[in-house]
């Protein structure tokens, strides 16, 4: 993901174009949606935030690729950012993903993530608790 190395607005909006595109082809291709939910919401938190609406519809395609695939990693890792990114709600983005780690346990962007929530709760480098 080009975006996430430049952190330019213009390349979140290359890689949006072409994930939006993969989901009109499929309005059911999970995969497609929650990385189009992850891309408006790393956007959001690391160039240009988003309105109140535009925040609420990054949920609901995160909510939506759940829904479509409840075993997709990547959709937990979706909604865990919008409650970290959108809300600062660390337990249940904390939650979602844990649960993206346990449906695959290599996934960089959630196992990066547990270890944010845990140093924006003052816990060090504890990266998993029970």
């Amino acid at each position: 993901m080009v975006a996430n190395s430049t952190l330019r607005p213009e390349s979140f909006d290359q890689q949006r174009s072409g994930t939006r595109k993969q989901s009109r082809r499929d309005p059911n291709f999970a995969l497609a949606i929650a990385q189009l939910a992850i891309c408006r919401l790393r956007r959001h938190w690391l160039t240009d935030p988003l309105s109140e609406a535009e925040l609420m519809e990054a949920g609901r395609l995160a909510k939506q690729a759940l829904t479509l695939a409840p075993d997709l990693a990547e959709a937990h890792v979706a909604l865990g950012l919008f409650y970290y990114y959108g809300f600062r709600e660390y337990e249940p983005a904390l939650t979602e993903f844990r649960r993206a780690i346990e449906l695959q346990p290599n996934n960089a962007l959630a196992l990066s993530f547990v270890a944010f929530v845990h140093r924006r709760q003052g816990n060090g480098i504890a990266l998993w608790k029970s």
